[in-house]
């Protein structure tokens, strides 16, 4: 269970990464807005448990965990702010 979960996050900053070093972004700290698709109990600016995978997806050991930490732990970034525009992708 846990290793998809550390596949899924570690691909996210993976692809962070090889983006900022391809663009030479990756020379200082940088603030990271987050967009998450799904549906989260958000409990701050970054901090949003997801409350359950949709759209297809499904990633075990994510559900009720906070989003934002299990991608902050993997980054030299600092997220500052989650945006979860799930309601727009249900319209």
């Amino acid at each position: 269970m846990i290793s998809f979960l550390l596949q899924l996050f570690d691909h996210i900053a993976e692809c962070l990464a090889t983006f900022m070093h391809e663009h030479m972004v990756d020379v200082s700290p940088l603030p990271l807005g987050f967009t998450f698709s799904f549906p989260c109990s958000q409990e701050g600016l970054t901090k949003a448990r997801l409350a359950t995978w949709t759209k297809g997806f499904k990633c075990s050991g994510v559900e009720g965990e906070d989003v934002v930490r299990l991608l902050q732990v993997r980054l030299i970034l600092t997220i500052n702010v989650l945006i979860n525009d799930w309601a727009n992708d249900v319209i």
